[in-house]
């Protein structure tokens, strides 16, 4: 049973921070610790002590609490307040019922792959995607891909997106790369704008490492859209920790022919 609920709103939508104020109401109730978080960067040695995050947001809320929520091993029920909610456990009418269901263990979990991404001995967490561009953003790149010390490629293009299943809808299928079922292990590879006509979309395995060195000019490193760092070479692995959401009662086929 959840007793610790950490409520992370995006108080930049409108209605979302009275939304959360009045799910704290109805959950202090039955009795239930609730703390609502509207300011950001958060501060993950808080978070960690909760038992539950829910989200009130759309999915730029949920990715900036992946990274946390994985490492703690932090279940995420996620309440869409966005525009598109594909990683939305429940929409605001029906969040208070889900939530009930949570009190009687009538729920299911479903396991998403994080990418980690290291450079220079650092770290760093993604749930959607990692992009490479170059440093200004406005000129051509060139990479060079490795996977398991194999060259899968050299890529001439305006950036090179890394995504993980459960980012395939997202930078990833804007760019035309393929949507791959969230459940699956693996690492999407998909040049933007690429300006060699043999390089297209390329699905590896998720049990090996993916190394992105430049051919040129050092790059700039995006995790989830925000810029993380520069560097001249990264590896990219899946990462051991997953992200644990709860299920929306939708099918991921029905959240695709909703949403798509």
């Amino acid at each position: 049973m959840f007793r610790r609920f950490a409520v992370v709103v995006n108080a930049s939508k409108a209605g979302a921070l009275p939304f959360a104020k009045m799910l704290k109401t109805q959950l202090e109730k039955d009795g239930i610790d609730v703390r609502i978080f509207a300011e950001y960067p958060l501060d993950e040695n808080v978070l960690c002590k909760f038992d539950l995050i829910v989200t009130v947001g759309g999915d730029g809320t949920i990715l900036g609490i992946a990274g946390t929520a994985a490492k703690f091993e932090i279940p995420v029920f996620a309440v869409n307040h966005g525009e598109i909610g594909f990683l939305s456990t429940a929409d605001q009418e029906h969040a208070l019922n889900r939530i009930e269901n949570l009190k009687e263990n009538n729920f299911k979990l479903s396991s998403r792959s994080m990418l980690s991404v290291s450079l220079n001995g650092t770290q760093y967490p993604a749930l959607n995607d990692v992009v490479i561009r170059s440093k200004n953003c406005v000129r051509l790149i060139k990479l060079a891909a490795h996977f398991n010390g194999n060259l899968v490629s050299e890529y001439r293009a305006d950036g090179l997106i890394v995504s993980s299943p459960t980012g395939s809808t997202a930078y990833n299928f804007s760019a035309g790369g393929p949507i791959v079922y969230p459940a699956f292990d693996c690492l999407i590879l998909t040049p933007i704008c690429q300006h060699d006509r043999h390089t297209r979309s390329l699905v590896l395995p998720g049990f090996g490492e993916l190394t992105i060195a430049e051919i040129g000019d050092e790059f700039a490193i995006y995790c989830d859209g925000n810029l993380v760092n520069h560097g001249n070479e990264i590896t990219i692995t899946i990462s051991e920790k997953k992200l644990h959401l709860i299920e929306a009662e939708l099918s991921f086929f029905d959240i695709l022919r909703r949403k798509l």
